[in-house]
């Protein structure tokens, strides 16, 4: 690590850039440094990129130096971990388009999607003053989660049945 004694950056830039309400609430993760080989295919490499985001408000992917993922590892970031943690604010920045592509796979790619271009605006100079809404999350009533279970248990019992009378036949 190099440090220049001639650096015209500020504490105060540098606080600004990962504070606020008075606390460090942001963070930059390099996904690079989480590649072994060639690429982020599992989900166990998630995970590692995972630890201890909850300590923060807002995380952001920095996906430079990286030319694919898998999507294992996409729908663990970007699906599960966010359907675990839905006060965790996820930005990608720095990401191609095949790696665009794969996190809109998941449910929460539309906002993903939209969260990448932003990022791409305000690199470019164009500040994004809207807030982005979050996705609704789609929840069944308990009468729809009843009929559904009753219909499940009802194909169990016939495939069960057709399973008994196919072993007397033979």
């Amino acid at each position: 690590m190099k440090l220049s004694n001639k650096s015209t950056r500020q504490p105060k830039d540098v606080y600004d850039k990962f504070t606020g309400d008075f606390a460090f609430n942001k963070t930059t993760v390099p996904v690079k440094l989480a590649q072994v080989g060639s690429s982020l295919v599992s989900r166990s490499q998630a995970k590692r990129i995972l630890a201890r985001f909850e300590q923060f408000k807002t995380v952001q992917l920095d996906f430079s130096g990286v030319e694919w993922v898998g999507q294992a590892f996409a729908d663990e970031i970007f699906r599960v971990y966010k359907n675990a943690h839905p006060d965790v604010q996820i930005e990608v920045v720095n990401a191609n388009e095949d790696i665009g592509k794969m996190i809109q796979g998941g449910s929460f790619g539309l906002l993903i999607g939209i969260i990448i271009s932003l990022a791409a605006a305000k690199a470019l100079g164009n500040t994004a003053s809207r807030e982005i809404a979050q996705v609704k999350k789609r929840v069944m009533s308990a009468a729809a989660r009843a009929k559904t279970s009753k219909a499940t248990k009802a194909r169990w019992a016939k495939f069960r049945a057709e399973k008994r009378k196919k072993a007397k036949a033979a």
